[in-house]
């Protein structure tokens, strides 16, 4: 439990189980004979690479906080729980902003936003209604930023 609470004020056992359900690392844990006791060592030893990114997404959210960045949320995700997640972040609070990086296509639906950066410099800034059905695989590197629509991106 250290794992997803440390450095914050300890959540109540239900907010713990509703983030862990939210993000779908509750099977994960329920699966586990140590459950939420079981001990992540440093760099996540002893987890897949989608268990540490479902940690780190589960952290955010017990934490709420008001601005989210993410770097290839998805990558080590199969469908069904990508789904979830795009699902959560679509959920979010329009207090919210979404910032993220990713390879994945679908992952455009989700913004308002998109920046294709390239060699660190931002190479162009589109509304991702305008991209949504002209995506190829050369120009899918993007850094996208989503925001609710009733806020848009900073």
């Amino acid at each position: 439990m250290d794992n997803l609470t440390l450095g914050m004020s300890m959540p109540k056992q239900d907010e713990i189980y509703t983030a862990l359900s939210k993000t779908g690392l509750l099977k994960a844990v329920q699966q586990h004979p140590q459950g939420l006791q079981l001990p992540i060592h440093e760099g996540g030893f002893g987890l897949s690479g989608g268990q540490k990114q479902l940690v780190g997404l589960t952290r955010m959210v017990l934490q709420n906080p008001k601005i989210w960045l993410l770097d290839e949320p998805s990558a080590s995700l199969d469908g069904e729980v990508e789904s979830r997640i795009t699902s959560l972040i679509r959920g979010l609070s329009s207090e919210t902003t979404v910032i993220f990086s990713t390879h994945r296509k679908s992952w455009v639906a989700l913004s308002d936003r998109i920046l294709h950066l390239e060699d660190g410099r931002i190479k162009s800034d589109t509304p991702s209604s305008s991209l949504t059905g002209a995506m190829t695989t050369t120009n899918i590197k993007t850094q996208s930023s989503a925001a609710p629509a009733s806020q848009g991106a900073k």
